[in-house]
């Protein structure tokens, strides 16, 4: 159990690390830390594959198969575009990033093939609990201290509210499963920090994505907090702390959000795209002339000089052209199954984040920042499938 927990601990760095590389420590040489880490997954699952007697995927069914073949095909036409690419040499680099995402997906894969859903579930929520005070705590701080926004120490801000919202929902979830009101003050301090941050997108996703899970639900019984708790200390401390909380936070959280995310982007009777509406008229015209098979992997870098295209949809259909809309789509329908599957289910705060990644990489980042969708869509699918092999088996047994 030890070893699958460290396992999965690994995976999760490596996935988080993104494409940090050592040079920025000023040690002298440059190396991306995702290897290292992605070793330590590789020596884990050896030990755990010589642990047991053989390895059984009892849940790798159509379903799974039709996803993995929709993701994987995306990155075998991307990686054949290498050869009909504008530079070749230029698109290396992002070649080598779709087989480590590979590698990553496979890795999930094997986390979720040997844990049961409240291990995973339960371990991932803890970590992102912990990661979110990590990345909360300096942002409040910077705020509280008169900053424009919240200043993000680990990483930029598009990554900061990724792992925030992945807080938020992972607070809601052990609220939802342990009824302590410490996690439902969480949730909202993580929420709060999103409008710190000051990421326009971050925050239109997050919002997006909680009222789409709210009104998925068949009813509301699984949200209502239940009022009739007897009077204790703890209880009227928690409201306490949660008012002074508020106290503090509002005038930060209302400066933040009336100055960077309404004033910047109601700026002069204008709309502020921080230049997206041109990156995206350029490759919206790019496509009409390619609509087809594309410009190949990473062309529109070395086209236009923009480092990506900042919309997920875009990106796809510049590399592989038409097809790129078509798998798109299937992410797309894979999100909204996610929802409606889960929505009856403990696990149903998680099932959003699909949709969520989906939203926030339509107004920033690039393929390899899609990572997360992978992170979450395949426990999802996977345990979906379990539970349904489970429940047969028990009502079989009841028959019986």
């Amino acid at each position: 159990m030890f070893i699958k927990k460290v396992s999965l601990l690994a995976l999760l760095l490596t996935i988080l690390s993104g494409t940090f590389s050592l040079n920025r420590l000023n040690l002298g040489f440059s190396f991306e830390i995702r290897y290292i880490l992605f070793s330590g997954v590789i020596f884990t699952v050896l030990i755990i594959l010589g642990q047991r007697k053989k390895l059984v995927l009892a849940s790798i069914n159509g379903y799974i198969i039709i996803f993995l073949l929709t993701t994987f095909s995306y990155f075998f036409f991307a990686v054949i575009s290498l050869f009909y690419t504008v530079n070749q040499s230029a698109a290396i680099e992002k070649t080598i990033l779709m087989f480590f995402l590979m590698a990553l997906i496979l890795g999930v894969l094997f986390s979720v093939s040997v844990m049961e859903s409240h291990e995973f579930f339960n371990f991932v929520s803890k970590f992102f609990i912990i990661l979110g005070i990590v990345y909360a705590g300096p942002i409040y701080l910077s705020v509280i201290s008169g900053a424009d926004r919240g200043d993000v120490i680990l990483s930029g801000p598009n990554v900061a509210t990724r792992i925030l919202f992945f807080a938020v929902c992972s607070s809601i979830y052990r609220y939802l499963l342990n009824q302590k009101n410490l996690y439902l003050i969480l949730s909202i301090l993580f929420l709060f920090s999103i409008v710190l941050v000051g990421s326009r997108g971050g925050l239109v996703g997050a919002v997006l994505t909680l009222v789409l899970l709210f009104l998925s639900k068949k009813s509301l019984t699984g949200w209502k907090i239940k009022m009739n708790v007897a009077f204790n200390y703890k209880y009227l401390l928690s409201i306490l702390l949660g008012l002074a909380l508020i106290y503090i936070i509002y005038e930060p959280v209302k400066r933040v959000f009336m100055d960077r995310v309404i004033g910047t982007t109601f700026n002069n009777d204008e709309i502020y795209t921080a230049g997206r509406d041109i990156i995206y008229l350029q490759a919206i015209s790019m496509i009409k002339e390619k609509p087809l098979f594309g410009y190949g992997i990473d062309s529109f870098t070395v086209l236009t000089g923009y480092v990506y295209p900042h919309n997920l949809l875009l990106e796809m259909m510049l590399e592989i052209g038409l097809l790129g809309a078509i798998i798109f789509g299937l992410f797309l329908l894979f999100s909204i199954v996610f929802i409606i599957k889960w929505r009856g289910s403990s696990f149903v705060v998680f099932s959003g984040l699909p949709l969520y990644l989906i939203i926030v990489q339509m107004f920033s980042g690039e393929f390899y920042d899609f990572r997360y969708y992978f992170l979450w869509s395949i426990p999802l699918l996977y345990y979906s499938v379990v539970n349904i092999e489970k429940k047969s088996i028990v009502d079989h047994n009841k028959l019986i």
